[in-house]
């Protein structure tokens, strides 16, 4: 019988590389962006708990470089905006030293380029004034608290940029734009043409992508940038030179050892073996009891006390642990393990999300792009015609735009270019779809481009997989969005999962 803890297709999954580590996805599953309220688009919310503080001065950019994980030399460059991380400074031999305080963006005023905004958790702008009033010295420098005067909207749609306040929020593929706009304007003047929905939903669209935010998941002197995934997210350059902070985050990046990181997961209760989660979606009827942040999980059923990870935020069966890599590894490599919440009866399911940058190649692999990339771009960022340049050489014709679709799709931060860690994402995406394309073509046995219980059966025993007629019906049900019984192959993709990734590309330099 087909086992229900992992995802189907599970005997066409390879080996792939996280960090420095090799493993396969077969037992990690995918994430389904689940519900009307995150599929469509034009569409605007309001982000709850935001706090706003306006900095303003000649000497604002260099004050914030030297306290900030990010460049924010960029924002004076280029007017957009950045996502970046406050760390602890070495003040004793007691402290810990490099650990996140804050996590924070911070964006140009729109019409006053003098003016910058500090967006971050409003429950610890005040902390954050204070931390930055500690280091001003004689900077020609003015902090104040205009949380009262502005609020915080996610925007998925139609790009606002040459109206208001914001930037594209770079965390991850998929996470909009993000406008401050004064608390008495009627954002629908400006998004004439966009759906408002309820604020939850932002939080279910973040946390289904793996993106932390706040203390809840980014633990104030606790957390470790790269255990946040703040090299993942855009928000730390590692050239930028010396910030408050910044040695523990630099040697991590150079030996590249992260035994943990903050990801997706999804909370259930194991009445049987059906219920374990393949597929990543939230329930929006689940009003269950969980955890508070920093609760431990560790190995259901296990003797061991020694915690395997912590929970972060939540909202109602989905939220975001820090997880032990070995132990995800170990899932994702097959072996029959689960997880639970400690002192609960609640089961824990972690999910990778697919936008991880480094996920899908090995190392090799890794510095084989990176010596592409390099080749091209001569230390610049990737255009289109560059792109171009490298399917060509690996024998792969591609129009204008399909190059510029191409970038906008890997590109968060709304440029006509890639960085490398968006290099990386298009050459795993291409390799992927490719592969996935090869298994819809092969089970699909009448060609018609949809999929039905009996393919998915046929398909199954193809490769000496087998299911009940329950078991198919309820893997059909979990991808079928538009309800006809049948998968196309976009629902297909769904099934599949995330297991594509290290398909061999051709060299193409």
């Amino acid at each position: 019988m087909l086992k229900a803890s992992f995802p189907l297709f599970s005997f066409c999954t390879p080996r792939v590389s996280v960090i420095s580590r090799r493993w396969s996805t077969s037992g990690v599953g995918s994430v389904q962006q689940d519900g009307p309220q995150q599929e469509k688009g034009n569409t605007h919310c309001r982000i709850p708990t935001r706090g706003l503080l306006a900095i303003q001065g000649p000497d604002t950019a260099k004050f914030l470089q030297g306290l900030t994980t990010n460049n924010t030399r960029r924002i004076a460059e280029t007017g957009s905006g950045v996502y970046t991380g406050f760390l602890t400074p070495q003040a004793s031999l007691l402290s810990f030293v490099g650990r996140m305080l804050y996590d924070a963006f911070i964006y140009p005023m729109h019409n006053n380029s003098a003016t910058w905004i500090i967006e971050c958790s409003e429950s610890q702008k005040d902390a954050l004034s204070q931390h930055l009033k500690r280091y001003l010295l004689r900077s020609k420098v003015k902090i104040e608290d205009v949380t009262h005067e502005y609020g915080v909207w996610s925007l998925w749609g139609p790009d606002p940029s040459n109206k208001v306040t914001g930037g594209y929020d770079t965390r991850a593929p998929g996470m909009g734009y993000r406008a401050i706009l004064p608390k008495e304007q009627d954002i629908q003047n400006i998004l004439t043409a966009s759906n408002e929905v309820h604020e939850e939903e932002y939080t279910i669209r973040r946390l289904l992508k793996g993106v932390p935010e706040g203390p809840n998941d980014v633990w104030p002197e606790q957390s470790l940038p790269l255990e946040a995934n703040l090299d993942y997210m855009h928000g730390v350059d590692f050239n930028k030179g010396c910030y408050v902070g910044q040695e523990l985050t630099i040697r991590t990046h150079h030996t590249g050892v992260v035994r943990k990181r903050l990801m997706p997961v999804q909370f259930y209760s194991q009445e049987n073996d059906s219920t374990v989660p393949t597929v990543m979606a939230v329930d929006r009827t689940s009003r269950s009891d969980l955890p508070p942040p920093q609760t431990d999980i560790k190995l259901a059923g296990g003797s061991s006390k020694r915690s395997v990870g912590k929970t972060a935020s939540s909202i109602h069966n989905i939220g975001l642990a820090l997880m032990r890599l070995e132990h995800v590894e170990a899932l994702a490599q097959g072996q029959p393990i689960s997880f639970q919440v400690a002192h609960s009866s609640l089961l824990v399911r972690p999910f990778l999300p697919d936008w991880w940058p480094s996920a899908a190649f090995s190392n090799e692999r890794i510095e084989h792009l990176k010596h592409c990339f390099n080749t091209y771009t001569q230390g610049n960022d990737m255009t289109p015609t560059h792109l171009g340049e490298v399917y060509k050489k690996a024998g792969k014709q591609t129009t204008t735009e399909e190059l510029e679709a191409q970038i906008k799709a890997s590109n968060a931060n709304g440029q006509t270019s890639l960085t490398f860690d968006e290099f990386v994402h298009v050459m795993a995406k291409g390799s992927r779809e490719e592969s996935a394309f090869k298994i819809f073509d092969r089970v699909d046995s009448d060609k018609d481009g949809l999929i039905s219980s009996e393919d998915l059966e046929k398909g199954l025993a193809l490769f000496g997989e087998s299911a009940t007629l329950e078991e198919l019906q309820v893997m059909i049900k979990a991808a079928d969005v538009d309800g006809d019984g049948l998968l196309n192959y976009e629902e297909f993709l769904k099934i599949l999962g995330k297991p594509f990734y290290s398909t061999p590309l051709p060299n193409t330099c």
